[in-house]
């Protein structure tokens, strides 16, 4: 079910390319004003947590929190937008008032530099001082967050690693997502404690991993707290977060430091592909994110200013007097006057202009600057990069975007738009292991050996056929790798277990498809297959996912294929290639790696990457 959630990411950062940064440059605000304030803040993620939850089919599957934000200062109307939508963006979004801007928006952790250009929240309130503690459940590595966080003014970052060495928590206290959330809020608290009573001021955060899709996590702790009638698993997660939060809420309440903590609580996106989706879809033009500020003697009230996560922390630094507030393109949800960027939404249905502003501070450099290969790595100008690499090239010779899996389906998207790219790999070169780099572009090729000390070598050959036939791109991978092909269908992603397609050669956007999810128990379908290929008139072509083979057997996939029995695919093996009339062609990958395959439409001739670079 994880590759579901990479279909939710990529809808949600669509609009990757197109706007002019520079028109919006002047809305871009640094946190150069005095952030001090007497306040301790305790800053709450609650993952997928939503206010949507608040009614469901007329049930209040959060009614602690709500019960809290109904005494508080709550913001009802935050809405989730391009550039947010997944909890990297919802970070960075809260935190530096920006869009995230990654076409594939958990790889920041193959870059070196996080978003190297942005301004945030907590690198101001180090500057002054305050002692900064993020906590988290999970990996702090994931999607890059060990990058994020301490090169954006995070003092120290306690993640699962830290739970374990410190014998906090017990491997039955541990699922796939990280440390269960009671665990977490316990420590939490601990730390809440150990923080209030030195004499710095103090931002102490968390983010929560039981309510993560697909299915949640029930804690034993919620028996007999939640409402019994509640029987979807991920419901009785949502309501078990709720239980556990408010929890920790009313400790703080209740402690001697309320008087000088401010207490933020949002949700950091909506909830992705999950077991309780066909609630959340019947509600889909009223979801919201959740944003509720706990401060003693704040005035109860609800906000229904429209806004997004990115005014967040100006709205929380208004709340604590401080006078200079906005923060990236974020602005206070108590002012008058809405951000420039919810008027672009309002009037222009578009925050292009902002996600390429946004793109821009990841500091990109260009393909002239100096290059190196070492351990493993690409440098390019002040920027290392892990391998493979994929990179567009814009006009000015400078990087526009990076890519590290889904490989043959990005090149052979940009290749059918003319796009210069760039490729690196590592390869053997008399012996020694160096950076084999390609540059491509419709008119010719650059190929570049560059190894510890710059550039070896460097020759131009003709240009890569992936400029001048049509091909479709398919990379297949195990789940934590992503997946997906060039086919303009299905947000280019290939379903769990092997799907089938009858490719429209003149109008790809209508190329029809079956899946199958073998893994699951479910055969391929002959009479399916018949149909999709008209009765055995046009090729298929087929790719994997994940895994094609699980517990069950695969023998109608070999028997429609006519792959032999003989082959042998194992789990997580991947497999790509092209059937018609009982035959096929095929390339098997290795088993736990990802598998890049091209496809020529012309004769349904089947390329590896390196013949597509002219390299084999």
């Amino acid at each position: 079910m994880q590759s579901v959630s990479a279909v939710n990411l990529i809808n949600s950062i669509k609009v990757l390319s197109g706007g002019n940064g520079v028109a919006v440059a002047r809305f871009y605000k640094k946190t150069d004003g005095d952030l001090k304030s007497k306040y301790n803040y305790i800053f709450i993620y609650a993952e997928s947590l939503e206010r949507t939850f608040r009614d469901l089919n007329g049930v209040n599957y959060i009614p602690n929190i709500s019960s809290i934000a109904d005494n508080y200062l709550e913001f009802t109307d935050v809405k989730q937008v391009s550039g947010t939508g997944w909890t990297m963006a919802g970070l960075v979004n809260t935190q530096c008032g920006l869009p995230l801007v990654l076409p594939q928006g958990n790889s920041a952790g193959n870059i070196s530099n996080f978003l190297q250009g942005a301004d945030c929240v907590a690198s101001a309130l180090k500057k002054i001082d305050y002692e900064t503690l993020f906590i988290r459940g999970s990996d702090k590595e994931f999607a890059g967050g060990d990058k994020f966080l301490s090169q954006h003014g995070w003092s120290e970052v306690q993640d699962k690693n830290y739970f374990e060495e410190n014998n906090i928590t017990s491997p039955s206290d541990i699922s796939g997502w990280g440390v269960h959330d009671d665990v977490l809020l316990t420590h939490a608290y601990a730390e809440f404690l150990r923080l209030s009573q030195q004499h710095s001021n103090f931002l102490l955060s968390f983010l929560t991993v039981n309510t993560h899709a697909p299915s949640g996590k029930f804690l034993s702790e919620c028996e007999g707290n939640i409402n019994p009638d509640i029987t979807n698993e991920m419901l009785k997660s949502v309501a078990c977060s709720d239980y556990l939060i408010s929890q920790f809420i009313k400790k703080v309440e209740a402690s001697e430091y309320f008087d000088k903590t401010i207490i933020i609580l949002v949700s950091d996106h909506y909830m992705m592909e999950n077991d309780a989706s066909r609630f959340l879809n019947s509600e889909s033009e009223s979801r919201r994110n959740n944003f509720v500020v706990i401060k003693k003697d704040i005035t109860q009230s609800k906000i229904n200013k429209t806004g997004t996560l990115m005014d967040v922390w100006p709205t929380v630094l208004d709340i604590a007097g401080v006078k200079k507030t906005d923060i990236g393109f974020g602005h206070s949800l108590l002012s008058k006057v809405s951000s420039p960027l919810i008027s672009s939404i309002e009037n222009n249905k578009s925050i292009s202009d902002y996600l390429s502003f946004s793109s821009q501070l990841w500091g990109y450099p260009s393909i002239n600057d100096s290059m190196l290969y070492k351990d493993g790595k690409l440098t390019v100008g002040g920027q290392t990069y892990n391998m493979p690499l994929l990179a567009t090239i814009n006009d000015n010779n400078f990087i526009d975007n990076v890519y590290f899996d889904a490989l043959a389906s990005s090149m052979a998207k940009f290749g059918s738009q003319g796009k210069r790219m760039l490729f690196v790999e590592t390869c053997k070169t008399n012996e020694h292991t160096n950076a084999c780099a390609y540059i491509l572009s419709p008119k010719n090729t650059e190929k570049i050996i560059i190894g510890s000390h710059g550039i070896i070598n460097k020759w131009n050959a003709k240009s890569s056929i992936i400029f001048t036939s049509n091909f479709v791109g398919f990379s297949s991978a195990p789940y934590y790798i992503l997946s997906g092909n060039s086919i303009p269908i299905n947000s280019g992603f290939t379903p769990l277990g092997v799907a089938f397609y009858n490719y429209n050669d003149k109008s790809p956007e209508n190329t029809r498809f079956e899946s199958f999810d073998t893994c699951n128990g479910q055969e391929v379908s002959a009479q399916k297959i018949d149909l999709l290929s008209d009765h055995g008139k046009v090729p298929l072509l087929f790719s994997s996912n994940d895994s094609l083979k699980c517990e069950h057997s695969i023998t109608s996939f070999l028997k429609i294929t006519g792959i032999p029995d003989t082959v042998v695919i194992k789990f997580r093996e991947q497999i790509i290639g092209v059937v018609y009339q009982g035959k096929s062609k095929y390339i098997v990958g290795e088993q736990n790696k990802p598998l890049d395959v091209f496809v020529k439409t012309e004769d349904y001739s089947l390329y590896e990457t390196c013949a597509v670079l002219g390299d084999c």
